[in-house]
């Protein structure tokens, strides 16, 4: 027989393949007869890393263990390669071991061994979930995995935090506005958004596809679609942040439950102000207009509150000449902040609608030289 056919049969034996299958394969890869694989069999050992990990613990994991499909996932981890409950029942034969039906309990030591403990605390840490690890090393049940955990010191993370680990978002926040983009949305939520208490969420709906795409950017959470039924209106896209957190982060910003007509805008710090011409952006794009031709601008709002934050920061700015108007409707009327000043007009569209941000239609109605004097709602 050739060295290359023995190497060959040696490879196959390695891979923990039954006898039966070896011989059959040989024979026809190879055209060599049974008798002579048998030989070469004979004299080798296929599972000899099985006993890497020594074969007491071989023994005590045989005997003892929940049952041999575990087993078997456990040692290909741990040995890195591929092993078989057929393997482990071929070693246990060679060496006269057998299973204890009766306890299937060690007496004494636990099965796994500080090695594999050290494999789990680690997986744990980098983020895999205590099933993730159990499904891995061949655990029954989390609860072994749960118990490895706290004999190495290694805390079992909150209800919370395993909620977030599942969350796309968790890692946004609005304690802090740091961000044009962030304190654009902050605008949109101001006059789109809605609060949710009893659900715990934070929602909004827009017409705009490029303003609810970089909101989902910015979140790392997905949109839906909510398809009208109407062939007058548009499809609406909505996203929505669930969180106890996003509410408390957001009562301080005047993003509360039935804000239309009571929120009084948002309780700014320092750094938080120097973006308010993004928020302003966002005010306009959510409840305010532009007209088509970019020659005139208003905000409307049904909270006083709210009209009066924004003038004042909106004279901060450098914008003059502003005046809040009321207006009467069949609810309790609406605010407006209204105007055509050249100054303003200039200031709005070098400063806060500077560059492409969210939505385009107004930066585009801004930036144009339109003379069409009819007006355009924000959703039109």
């Amino acid at each position: 027989m050739k060295k290359e056919d023995i190497l060959y049969i040696i490879r196959l034996r390695n891979k923990a393949l039954s006898k039966q299958k070896i011989r059959q394969s040989v024979s026809k890869e190879r055209g060599i007869s049974y008798s002579q694989t048998n030989r070469i069999l004979s004299k080798v050992n296929p599972d000899k890393h099985l006993f890497s990990l020594s074969q007491n613990q071989f023994k005590r994991l045989y005997t003892y263990g929940n049952n041999l499909e575990s087993m078997a996932k456990y040692l290909t981890v741990k040995t890195g390669q591929k092993v078989t409950v057929l393997a482990l029942r071929d070693v246990a034969h060679k060496n006269k071991i057998k299973r204890d039906s009766s306890t299937r309990k060690p007496p004494g030591n636990q099965l796994y061994d500080s090695e594999m403990e050290k494999q789990i605390c680690s997986g744990y840490k980098e983020g895999l979930s205590a099933q993730q690890l159990a499904d891995k090393f061949g655990f029954k049940s989390k609860r072994s995995i749960l118990v490895i955990l706290k004999n190495n010191g290694v805390k079992s993370r909150t209800k919370t935090q395993i909620r977030n680990a599942k969350i796309s978002y968790a890692d946004f926040s609005f304690e802090k506005i740091d961000s044009p983009e962030k304190a654009y949305f902050l605008g949109l939520l101001l006059t789109d958004g809605y609060v949710i208490k009893s659900r715990g969420y934070v929602g909004i709906d827009l017409v705009d596809k490029d303003a609810i795409e970089l909101i989902s950017k910015i979140t790392n959470q997905k949109y839906n679609v909510i398809p009208t039924d109407n062939e007058n209106h548009k499809d609406k896209y909505r996203i929505i942040l669930y969180g106890k957190d996003y509410l408390e982060q957001l009562e301080r910003l005047g993003v509360t439950p039935n804000k239309t007509f009571t929120t009084n805008g948002s309780q700014l710090n320092e750094s938080e102000k120097e973006l308010f011409r993004y928020i302003l952006r966002g005010i306009i794009d959510g409840d305010g207009w532009v007209r088509k031709d970019g020659k005139e601008f208003f905000i409307s709002s049904a909270s006083s509150g709210f009209m009066d934050w924004v003038l004042k920061e909106m004279e901060n700015m450098g914008f003059t000449n502003l005046k809040i108007n009321k207006y009467e409707n069949e609810h309790s009327g609406y605010y407006l902040i209204r105007t055509a000043s050249k100054d303003n007009l200039k200031l709005l569209r070098e400063v806060v609608y500077q560059e492409p941000l969210g939505m385009a239609r107004k930066y585009k109605r801004l930036h144009q030289d339109g003379r069409s004097e009819t007006i355009i709602r924000g959703t039109a």
